[in-house]
This record gives structure tokens, C-alpha cells and sequence, in this order.
């Protein structure tokens, strides 16, 4: 079976991450977070956790104001992309700096979220840096992102002694994935960096429910991915769901483990909002749906199946089904429980790309036929726990294998 390094995307309970990684061996590192991780806390990591992870400095929106991120000093008085521009390079020199002083595996080059930016900079910004006006085109941003960021940290990172390899954090969007100019572009910016090792690439997709379901996008990022193993690079997707089943085929080398459905889907917003939200309903992952569902079904689903054929029979679902147990989003039981039941998914995914493809696809399958079965039992799944991602996603696959891969 093929190894797929899979990393914690640590965030809010990140102890819960830690626990699991360490008592059950789940996991193969971390993705650590100073939006909520104290620049101390770090410090006091033991060095067998921290030489199996890396940093995300986290520089999405630049406004990142949390406590535990102003404890490392990277850019807490900047409060726009003009500030930060006059700073940007003794912030990449200070950041990097930070991240060679720690035992970590990478040192990790950040990205900016232009679309959670202040737009009226980008006229007098792009002016002042490429002396031509701003006309709003998808190229433009990754002009920005190159001047503003990347260059910045590559240039840095060569003038320093460091045994780490360099990975640049990417964010592939719906945009990416509907201009082919624009996928072109980032494809041969990210590639003329001989510095650069590997590539941090952050999903951004929109949903309408809680799976990613868009055709053309998931195909495009899968493409993606194929491209840049083919350059040999290495491709570790953050903040991810369900989906990584995907991107795994596409010849991801890892994937990403969250908590918290915020970890596992990137939205810019969490690093700006402050405002405090409605939790969500508690939601176990069933490994037979390939899909998280709303605790409340669990009862109908328990009068006519036996549970361990739909939910992974571990420790962790044995709590929650003691009749004291009282569910709540903040709870650990069903998130150690999905960390273990997918991660026992990717284990067994086999190595060959033809093999992959038939495996994953079988889970889909398997997934539809078991989701008819229930409404065959009058146990009708809502759009956010039912299995409509499922002919989506196998579309995906199919094509994807049809098209790159040549093959029926």
C-alpha cells in the first residue's frame, strides 16, 4: 500500500490532535498554527513532534490580530497591503528567520488572500511596484502575490543556512480553475523558483452544502496536482475534507487531518471575523457514506442496520453510544473517531494510479448503493448529510482518468 503522509491542521482543541497522534499514532505530523498556538508554546514542543511538522504562518489576511499570533511579532502593526509592502521584506526575513530557529521538517513560504484585501490599494500599489495601472485581471493578483511575497522569502531563503526544504503556500481557486491563462501563469511561476521544493496547496471552493461538489474545479485542482508531481514537486493539501480521496489520486503526497469543519475547508473569513457563531449539530463520519451525519439520524439508522457496518466500530464511537452520553459539537469522541475511521480509508489505498482509481471509485459505489438502501427504509439523509457529493465526485473520477490518464 502506498504511504500518504497525513498532517493535523492544528487549530482550535489542537490538543485533541496531539492526543490522537500520540496514543494511536494517527497522523504523521502537524500543520502548526500561531492563531492558536503561543510562540512559547512552540518552544516547549517536544522535538520529535515538531521535526515531524511545519509552520503555516498564516499571512491570508494580514490582519490576524488574535493573541496568540501577536506573540510572534511577524506583522502585527501592518494594517494594509501598502504597509506591508514597505515592510515585506524584513517580514519575510524575520519569519523565516523564526521558522529555521525551530526543529520543524519545512520552512514554509506564506500566501496572501488578495480577495479578503482592500481593493482600493491595489490601483496605487500596482502602480507604484510595476509602473502600469491595475486592470483587474487574475494576472495581476499573481503579480502582486510574486512581488509582494514570493520573491521576498526566495531571495531570503538563499542568503540563509538551512538543511529544511522550502514549501510556497498556493491558494487554488474557482478562478484557477475556470481561466486557463491564469493556471498556466501560476503553473510556470510556481516552477521558476529552483528554491521552491514543494507546494502547500489550499483548496478554495465555494459549496452550496457541506462537500465540495464542483466538477470543473475539483478537476482542475486534480490536474493541478498532476502537473506538479510531474515536475517533481511535493504537494501537501491543506485544509481538506472528504475530497482528499481525490487529490490523492491526482498523486497528492499528503493530505490534511482537521477537527473542526473550519480546518477542513479553508474560508478566509476565520482570519478577520471575530464574531462569535452558532455551533453546528454534532455530526459522526460514516466511512460507509463517505460523509458526515448529523447525530439525529443515528437512531432511525440503528432500527434497521447494524451500526458497525455504516460507522467505524473503534473506542471513540463505543462513548458516544453509552445512553449518558449527551452529544455537543464540542466534544472530542466523534472527531477522534473520524480521525481514525478515514485515516484506516487511506491506509489501505493501494499505490498503483489505476488501482487508486478503482479503489476510490468502489467507495463511492458502495457509498450510493448503501444511501439508496436507507431511503429504501424510509431514512431520507438531508442535503447536508446525504450522499448527492457522491455521483459528483465519481464523475471526477472517471473523467479524470479518461482524460489525463488516456484511459476508458
Amino acid at each position: 500500500m502506498s504511504k500518504i503522509n497525513i498532517y493535523h491542521q492544528c487549530g482550535f482543541r489542537y490538543s485533541w490532535n496531539l492526543d490522537i497522534c500520540r496514543d494511536k499514532n494517527i497522523g504523521d505530523g502537524f500543520i502548526l498554527s500561531p492563531k492558536d498556538m503561543e510562540k512559547n508554546y512552540l518552544a516547549s514542543m517536544e522535538d520529535g513532534d515538531l521535526a515531524r511538522s511545519f509552520f503555516d504562518p498564516q499571512f491570508y489576511a494580514l490582519s490576524l490580530m488574535s493573541s496568540q499570533y501577536l506573540t510572534y511579532g511577524f506583522h502585527d502593526y501592518i494594517e494594509n497591503l501598502s504597509d506591508y509592502s514597505k515592510e515585506r521584506l524584513s517580514i519575510a526575513q524575520k519569519n523565516i528567520d523564526y521558522q529555521n530557529s525551530i526543529n520543524i521538517k519545512y520552512l514554509t513560504i506564506p500566501t496572501i488572500d488578495f480577495e479578503l484585501q482592500n481593493v482600493d490599494e491595489f490601483d496605487s500599489l500596482y502602480l507604484e511596484l510595476f509602473g502600469t495601472v491595475y486592470d483587474g485581471n487574475d494576472g495581476n493578483n499573481l503579480d502582486l502575490l510574486n512581488e509582494l511575497v514570493i520573491k521576498p522569502f526566495t531571495e531570503y531563503i538563499k542568503t540563509i543556512s538551512t538543511n529544511k526544504k522550502v514549501l510556497l503556500t498556493i491558494i487554488f481557486d474557482e478562478n484557477t480553475a475556470k481561466n486557463n491563462d491564469k493556471f498556466n501563469e501560476l503553473i510556470t511561476l510556481i516552477t521558476s523558483y529552483d528554491v521552491v521544493d514543494g507546494i502547500y496547496l489550499i483548496p478554495k471552493c465555494a459549496r452550496s452544502y457541506k462537500r465540495i461538489s464542483n466538477i470543473q474545479f475539483l478537476l482542475k485542482i486534480m490536474e493541478f496536482i498532476n502537473i506538479l508531481k510531474n515536475n517533481n514537486m511535493e504537494v501537501i493539501i491543506g485544509n481538506c475534507d472528504i475530497e482528499s480521496l481525490l487529490y490523492i489520486v491526482a498523486g497528492a503526497d499528503a493530505i490534511s487531518l482537521g477537527i473542526y469543519e473550519n480546518l477542513r475547508y479553508y474560508d478566509g473569513k476565520r482570519f478577520i471575523d471575530s464574531e462569535q457563531k452558532r455551533g453546528p449539530n454534532p455530526r459522526m463520519f460514516s466511512y460507509k457514506l463517505l460523509q458526515w451525519i448529523d447525530y439525529t439520524y443515528l437512531f432511525p439508522i440503528s432500527e434497521y442496520y447494524e451500526m458497525k457496518e455504516i460507522f467505524d466500530d473503534n473506542e471513540y464511537y463505543e462513548l458516544t453510544q453509552i445512553d449518558s452520553y449527551k452529544w455537543h459539537f464540542l466534544k472530542s469522541e466523534p472527531y477522534k473517531h473520524y480521525m481514525i475511521s478515514f485515516c484506516k480509508i487511506i491506509d489501505t489505498m493501494p499505490d498503483e494510479i489505476n488501482e487508486k482509481i478503482k479503489y476510490v471509485n468502489q467507495l463511492l459505489t458502495n457509498a450510493q448503493e448503501m444511501n439508496t438502501d436507507l431511503e429504501n427504509n424510509g431514512i431520507i439523509l438531508d442535503d447536508n448529510s446525504g450522499g448527492t457529493h457522491l455521483s459528483y465526485w465519481r464523475t471526477i473520477l472517471l473523467q479524470y482518468k479518461k482524460k489525463l490518464l488516456g484511459s476508458d
